[in-house]
């Protein structure tokens, strides 16, 4: 092996017993960018791969982990043996996006006041950083009632932010959208919100 060959330093990542990523070990390896129109005949690689990474042969290391390198996530495909040198493996990967948007969480929290009168309250907003991957607008009118506009959106964040069903985000461009679901993927925490007005855009 050319040790000259591995000279990234990356970090490869498992995920703990809460679902959370955290390192398991740094190790040297070679990044080799992939070309858009090279194929695979392998039905475990899926045709999104970006990247092709070599590191020294390791048992440990499964396509369950994802690595880390400059800063950008890689999530682990599969891994396969060097195509001539037993002493390595190649691991084909996928580049994931980055979490380059902000926006708002606001949560309410419920008080009883006054005759037991149950009011909702919405606390500080909190600011995090996500990647917004879809904005979808629509609009329906049922007979002469006024048109109503929809706007969803599917964002991505961090596994471990609290972002649930019932909060609300706040987009600076596009106001504020109801979450309607909140749920955990392998790498990120996929959310989607709605926003809904009536008449005119």
């Amino acid at each position: 092996m050319n040790i000259g060959d591995l000279k990234n330093r990356i970090t490869i990542q498992e995920r703990d017993s809460a679902g959370l990523w955290r390192d398991y070990v740094q190790v040297w390896a070679a990044i080799y960018p992939l070309s858009a129109k090279e194929p695979f005949d392998r039905g475990d690689v899926q045709q999104n791969a970006t990247h092709r990474v070599v590191i020294r042969q390791r048992k440990d290391v499964k396509s369950t982990m994802r690595l880390l390198f400059a800063g950008r996530i890689y999530d682990i495909q599969s891994i396969l043996p060097h195509y001539r040198d037993r002493d390595r493996q190649e691991m084909i990967c996928e580049e994931l996006h980055e979490m380059y948007d902000t926006v708002s969480v606001i949560r309410s929290e419920s008080k009883v006041g006054a005759y037991n009168v149950v009011t909702s309250a919405p606390l500080s907003p909190r600011e995090i950083s996500c990647c917004i991957i879809d904005v979808q607008h629509n609009h329906n009118q049922a007979g002469t009632d006024p048109v109503t506009w929809q706007t969803k959106i599917q964002i991505d964040c961090y596994l471990g932010e609290d972002v649930m069903q019932g909060d609300t985000i706040r987009l600076s461009d596009l106001g504020d959208f109801f979450v309607t679901e909140s749920r955990p993927a392998k790498h990120f925490l996929t959310v989607t919100a709605t926003q809904e007005k009536r008449g005119a855009e």
